[in-house]
């Protein structure tokens, strides 16, 4: 049997999957032998109703929401394997079988935080904020790792280089080799050695000896390390937005919303996970499709409110930019309006009345397109700054956006973010020209010059879309989301 032919017989669902979750997560699936080795992972996919693409290749990805809290899942874009690349068909076996793990690796990730999405986790404390971040981490990889890998290699017959010598994270060796040289190879007993090491914890990998053991060890501490850093400037973000505060109280803590998780969920970071993983996700199987569709719905309401929320805060904190006037007051009231509707929705929700959640959301997707859209649309506002917080931008702190009294960047932070963004756009000549003067003009004392060169090149469409988002562009009804004001890999 030809790779291809493998790929199809046995990966020829997500094609399905990826459009049914393309279309608002409606319609069935014929059984499926490899998810039925997943117990509960399609499941958790049916309870999604949008999702967000992202560059399939890893390398071309500049782009990128990644944002558990706003409750859409990321997808790789539905391009094929180019079909002149050697060993074409192979690689469309090993493409298709990392769509499954990493859409697995997402999916996890918002189970992980669907407390917090229901009201009963309280992530306004950075230190909160990072050890549940850190330990669903360490869930999610656990599970692409090591889970899926597994059933991978159950399922898919003669794939020896199919994710059983090396994984998603970490491409050098499985890390199923690195527990197994210390004696560990049951799932629950993986699963504890990586909350150990995702959160800086003892793991039964320290002083084993075997370098391939310690090896991966310091792989995870690194990455400990690291990214609380990161989320320390994400939870920083969040506040100056209100996202973990009056957000987080006014469209999560609401009485009776639908959860795929129990509400005993252990408090501790760890003990959580480890429920999740080992118990709340398999149970999904059993899950009856009126769960699936309250809790579909309740992603809906809140990829919303988190929109609206977002662009609220970003016209009152200043960081809209327009071409042409923008009636202020008509817009607030208009974005005031499509929250509340929100809130109903979600209330209603929690009640008990699906059908009257969704008729709120479709009219108030209407209101959005006519009242808010378009006045966007036709001031051309994009928005005038983000926040960088991974890959962090260290030399304005993560702000990377127009040079104003807001950023008031010195001439150096000026050039590092002019090749910050540059490194993230194709070539074009009227880019470079533009480009150029604003280096040569950085070079003169002549600030407001050097502003005015700077501004230009960083509104030049090219620039412009590796930084900003074109605000009239998006639209809830059509499922068209970004993140508005940070940048997260």
């Amino acid at each position: 049997m030809c790779s291809f032919d493998v790929a199809r017989t046995y990966f020829g669902f997500l094609d399905g999957l990826g459009q049914r979750l393309r279309k608002g997560g409606i319609g069935d699936l014929a059984p499926l032998p490899l998810l039925e080795q997943l117990p509960g992972l399609e499941a958790l996919f049916r309870s999604f109703p949008v999702v967000s693409e992202t560059e399939r290749m890893v390398a071309a990805r500049r782009l990128e929401d990644w944002n558990p809290l706003g409750q859409r899942l990321l997808l790789p874009d539905a391009t094929p394997a180019p079909a002149s690349e050697f060993e074409a068909e192979f690689s469309l076996l090993v493409m298709a079988a990392q769509s499954l793990v990493e859409w697995s690796h997402e999916a996890i990730h918002m189970l992980a935080v669907e407390p917090w999405c229901v009201g009963r986790l309280d992530l306004s404390s950075k230190e909160r904020l990072s050890e549940w971040y850190l330990a669903a981490e360490g869930l999610a990889f656990w599970y692409a790792d090591i889970v899926v890998t597994r059933a991978i290699r159950r399922s898919t017959p003669e794939t020896e280089l199919i994710y059983c010598r090396s994984s998603v994270s970490n491409a050098g060796f499985h890390p199923e080799e690195a527990f197994r040289r210390v004696g560990l190879s049951a799932a629950d007993e993986l699963l504890e050695g990586y909350l150990a090491a995702f959160l800086g914890r003892d793991s039964a990998l320290v002083g084993s000896g075997d370098p391939l053991a310690s090896t991966y060890y310091e792989r995870l501490k690194g990455f400990y390390r690291d990214s609380r850093v990161t989320l320390g400037s994400l939870s920083g973000v969040l506040t100056q937005f209100g996202a973990t505060g009056d957000y987080w109280r006014r469209f999560c803590r609401i009485d009776g919303l639908p959860a795929l998780t129990d509400a005993d969920l252990p408090d501790e970071p760890a003990a959580a996970m480890r429920m999740i993983g080992m118990s709340a996700l398999p149970g999904l199987r059993n899950a009856n499709q009126a769960l699936l569709e309250s809790v579909r719905i309740r992603r809906m309401a809140q990829i919303r409110a988190w929109h609206g929320w977002m662009l609220r805060e970003a016209a009152r904190q200043g960081w809209i930019a327009t071409a042409l006037p923008l009636d202020e007051p008509a817009f607030m009231d208009a974005i005031e309006a499509y929250l509340d509707d929100m809130e109903r929705a979600l209330v209603m929700l929690g009640a008990g009345s699906d059908s009257m959640a969704v008729a709120r959301i479709e009219a108030a997707d209407r209101d959005y397109e006519r009242l808010v859209r378009a006045p966007l649309q036709i001031a051309q506002a994009v928005t005038r700054y983000r926040y960088w917080i991974f890959p962090y931008f260290e030399p304005t702190g993560g702000l990377v956006g127009l040079w104003d009294a807001r950023t008031d960047y010195s001439h150096e932070e000026a050039e590092a973010v002019l090749r910050f963004v540059s490194e993230r756009c194709d070539w074009d000549r009227d880019r470079i020209s533009l480009l150029a003067e604003a280096f040569a003009a950085l070079q003169t004392t002549d600030r407001w010059s050097a502003r005015a060169a700077f501004n230009r090149v960083m509104l030049h469409p090219m620039m412009r879309s590796g930084w900003s988002i074109d605000l009239g562009v998006l639209s809830p009804g059509a499922g068209n989301f970004r993140e508005l004001l940070f940048e997260f890999h």
